[in-house]
């Protein structure tokens, strides 16, 4: 028999990788990103480039690709207490 999870062992955290903050120099933009034929060069324009990427799997641009990954990490990083903190103390 299999029950469902009972309220207090379930959390959501909402990653969004449009939340990702980057530095105002850009000087943690990926590479790829740098290398491109016109570089993004405010913090305005990777948002909205970040904005535009579709999320499926197959990203033929290696700086959408780059970009990404690099935004997910940054969105994870923003929140890593939060969800070790669930998962050292899903109960509380």
């Amino acid at each position: 028999m299999t029950t469902a999870p009972q309220r207090d062992l379930l959390t959501v955290i909402p990653l969004r990788h449009t939340d990702a903050k980057f530095a105002a120099d850009l000087s943690d933009m990926p590479a790829a990103c740098k290398a491109e034929p016109l570089p993004m060069k405010t913090l305005d324009e990777v948002e909205d480039r970040i904005a535009a990427i579709p999320t499926r799997l197959g990203l033929t641009s290696e700086c959408d690709r780059a970009l990404i990954y690099a935004a997910a990490t940054k969105v994870v990083a923003a929140h890593r207490d939060e969800i070790l903190q669930y998962l050292n103390h899903p109960s509380e």
